[in-house]
Protein backbone atom coordinates (compact mmCIF):
# COMPACT_ATOMS: atom_id res chain seq x y z
CA UNK A 1 0.00 0.00 0.00
CA UNK A 2 3.29 2.23 0.36
CA UNK A 3 2.86 2.83 -3.12
CA UNK A 4 -0.50 4.27 -3.55
CA UNK A 5 -1.05 5.72 -0.05
CA UNK A 6 -0.45 9.60 -1.50
CA UNK A 7 -2.45 8.95 -4.32
CA UNK A 8 -5.44 7.70 -2.41
CA UNK A 9 -4.87 10.51 -0.09
CA UNK A 10 -5.48 13.21 -2.89
CA UNK A 11 -8.54 11.30 -4.36
CA UNK A 12 -10.18 11.17 -1.25
CA UNK A 13 -9.41 14.98 -1.10
CA UNK A 14 -10.40 15.77 -3.71
CA UNK A 15 -14.10 13.85 -3.34
CA UNK A 16 -14.16 16.01 -0.34
CA UNK A 17 -13.79 12.26 1.92
CA UNK A 18 -12.17 13.49 5.64
CA UNK A 19 -9.86 10.31 5.94
CA UNK A 20 -6.86 10.10 7.22
CA UNK A 21 -5.05 7.37 5.66
CA UNK A 22 -2.20 5.63 7.22
CA UNK A 23 0.68 4.14 5.50
CA UNK A 24 1.94 1.16 7.30
CA UNK A 25 5.61 1.36 6.31
CA UNK A 26 5.98 4.67 7.24
CA UNK A 27 4.50 3.82 10.20
CA UNK A 28 6.39 0.69 11.23
CA UNK A 29 9.76 2.64 10.39
CA UNK A 30 8.84 5.28 13.35
CA UNK A 31 8.11 3.10 15.35
CA UNK A 32 10.95 1.49 15.10
CA UNK A 33 13.08 4.73 15.62
CA UNK A 34 10.84 5.41 18.41
CA UNK A 35 12.57 2.30 19.66
CA UNK A 36 15.81 2.34 19.12
CA UNK A 37 16.11 6.23 20.78
CA UNK A 38 14.13 4.87 23.48
CA UNK A 39 17.24 1.66 23.94
CA UNK A 40 14.28 -1.00 23.97
CA UNK A 41 14.39 -3.94 22.08
CA UNK A 42 12.09 -7.01 21.60
CA UNK A 43 13.73 -9.54 22.92
CA UNK A 44 12.56 -11.69 25.77
CA UNK A 45 14.50 -13.15 28.37
CA UNK A 46 13.57 -16.05 30.72
CA UNK A 47 17.50 -15.93 32.46
CA UNK A 48 17.86 -12.72 33.94
CA UNK A 49 21.34 -12.75 34.29
CA UNK A 50 20.91 -12.62 30.14
CA UNK A 51 20.79 -9.31 28.55
CA UNK A 52 19.60 -7.78 26.12
CA UNK A 53 21.61 -6.39 22.83
CA UNK A 54 22.20 -2.64 23.45
CA UNK A 55 20.77 -0.38 20.88
CA UNK A 56 23.06 2.57 19.84
CA UNK A 57 21.14 5.49 18.30
CA UNK A 58 23.10 7.06 15.18
CA UNK A 59 23.43 10.60 15.16
CA UNK A 60 22.07 12.29 12.24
Amino acid sequence: MFYIADILNEKLKQEQINVTVIEPMVNAMKFLETMVMLKYDNSVSVNPDIRSAEISCIKR
